[in-house]
């Protein structure tokens, strides 16, 4: 054939299907039984909440690592961009007196550095030198705090190139954690669960 002559039509079998019995009928129930919230309501309980949060996190007397951990629950939760403001104000404060910090934890000294690190502070790795024994490795007994090793693997994950210490943390918590996890019950598990990536 000749590209000018027409192509005959393939046959093909026409489909023939019954009328279905659902119709939209549960497409529509579904869409009637959308309640409508009133806008209006809603709108003044989130500013009425953000406002009791921002009093929270600026409160002066509070507990220093008590505002770590709330940082990181409002983080955690996905509205930290409502506080951006005050969360700097406290992570500057945190930055400026780090020298301070006789904070022997190692919950927290990983929170705040990891805090720090994603809020682009440039915080030294060798605030973990004091997690080590006499022979450069992490001190053992670190294995039996889950909650500190989680907090030092998710600091880990935030090291740069040359922070052998990190490296070090991160093949540390790694094999602990994983070593733990069948021991652990929830909502501890399912932290390291979520970290490790399992």
């Amino acid at each position: 054939m000749s590209s000018g002559e027409a192509q005959p039509f393939a046959n093909r079998p026409l489909a023939n299907f019954s009328p279905s019995i659902w119709d939209d009928h549960f497409m529509s129930k579904a869409y009637n039984s959308l309640e409508v919230v009133d806008n209006k309501v809603t709108s003044e309980k989130i500013i009425e909440l953000k406002k009791e949060v921002k009093k929270i996190i600026a409160t002066p007397d509070q507990n220093p690592t008590d505002k770590l951990h709330l940082i990181d629950a409002v983080q955690r939760l996905g509205v930290s961009y409502h506080f951006e403001n005050e969360i700097d104000t406290i992570l500057q404060r945190f930055h400026k007196n780090l020298n301070e910090n006789d904070d022997h934890d190692l919950y927290n000294v990983a929170l705040q550095f990891r805090l720090l690190r994603e809020h682009g502070y440039n915080i030294p790795c060798d605030v973990f030198n004091k997690f080590k024994d006499n022979e450069g490795k992490f001190n053992p007994s670190l294995g039996n705090d889950v909650r500190g090793l989680l907090s030092l693997y998710e600091a880990a994950q935030l090291r740069v190139h040359g922070e052998v210490i990190l490296d070090d943390a991160l093949v540390f918590t790694t094999t602990h954690l994983e070593s733990k996890a069948s021991h652990l019950s929830s909502p501890l598990l399912d932290q390291v669960v979520e970290g490790l990536g399992f």
